[in-house]
């Protein structure tokens, strides 16, 4: 249908609009610059609980009992009047007859009246309903919160315990094999808990930076040893992101072959170098641990070297989709490799 047809169309009638703004369920008003009402629909006469007609030529505190609404509505209003502005979306809460409460957004422009003064055209949407599920959503959340902030706090307390136990249990041995067993065991304990606080305060668990995460950790992880001042650290760590789960191991593993390089890589009083590499490229994430210190013994082609915390870092490696590979000579160097 062209332009011309529609406006010598009856329904170009004048009578019409007062109808379909009576069918837009939104109140929809007219006020004249002293809040009084020119124009109403059906639903803004819902809305004051009485006939549209009575409404006209009325301001809102004739049957609004909610002083501080009807003040903040009045000042709303004096706003676009006076400052010629449009206010779209504004939240307003206002108390019903019965104190019930009702959250409306409601937006105003500025208009000219018939008579040559201004006047300000609004319409109030209820969202009473959707700020009531909010609420409830916000607290479940902070219900969640308390809940994880507990099973954390739960989880710290029997980690502390079982470090305690460990460090009793030792102290009653004499055997050095068995007492140096209980300490590499606490020490993980340890470490597990570091890499454990660590996540639990990250906001987004499923890209972490390993670069923030793992650097912390090395310098962490140092200083529990005496000599560490004679270790020079070089980190070339790559801000490369992870998710939560991987990132957990991947502390293990470096926990593990960092500080298996600050136990057995130099003599007692030797200074030396340990480098930790984190570096990503097509989807690959290489983990590298290099040290420059007197080796691993030596085995059979093929077969990995002896010790618990190689086993462990071979089977993380394989939970999250890597290899562990082992180069001798001029010292060792740790790679592994896992699928981003």
């Amino acid at each position: 249908m062209s332009k011309n047809s529609i406006c010598h169309s009856p329904l170009c009638s004048e009578d019409l609009l007062p109808l379909i703004i009576d069918l837009i369920p939104h109140p929809v008003f007219v006020k004249d610059e002293n809040g009084y009402f020119l124009l109403a629909n059906r639903a803004a006469g819902g809305l004051a609980g009485m006939a549209v007609e009575k409404m006209i030529n009325h301001r809102s505190d004739a049957w609004l009992t909610d002083r501080e609404a009807w003040a903040q509505i009045q000042e709303q209003d004096r706003k676009v009047i006076q400052e010629d502005i449009g206010l779209y979306s504004v939240e307003t809460e206002v108390r019903d007859n019965q104190g019930i409460l009702h959250i409306y957004e409601i937006s105003r422009v500025p208009i000219q009246l018939s008579d040559g003064k201004k006047g300000v055209l609004g319409v109030a949407v209820e969202v009473s309903r959707s700020r009531k599920i909010e609420w409830e959503l916000e607290k479940l959340v902070e219900e969640k919160e308390l809940v994880l902030k507990e099973v954390h706090h739960r989880i710290k307390n029997n980690m502390n315990n079982m470090v305690m136990l460990l460090t009793i249990q030792a102290e009653t041995l004499t055997d050095p094999v068995a007492v140096a067993a209980l300490h590499d065991a606490r020490s993980r304990i340890q470490t597990m808990m570091v890499i454990y606080d660590r996540l639990y305060r990250s906001s987004d668990f499923l890209n972490l930076s390993v670069k923030d995460y793992l650097v912390s950790l090395i310098e962490e992880v140092k200083k529990t040893f005496p000599h560490h001042e004679r270790i020079n650290v070089h980190l070339k760590v790559e801000d490369v992101k992870m998710d939560s789960r991987k990132l957990f191991q991947v502390g293990i593993i470096l926990n593990e072959l960092f500080t298996n390089a600050m136990k057995y890589a130099y003599e007692e009083k030797q200074r030396g170098s340990i480098v930790v590499e984190v570096n990503e490229f097509k989807n690959i994430i290489e983990l590298v641990v290099q040290d420059f210190g007197k080796g691993l013994p030596p085995c059979e082609k093929d077969t990995p070297p002896e010790g618990f915390g190689l086993e462990l870092v071979r089977m993380l490696a394989i939970q999250i989709g890597g290899a562990l590979t082992i180069e001798r000579g001029n010292g060792v160097r740790f790679e592994v490799k896992i699928k981003k």
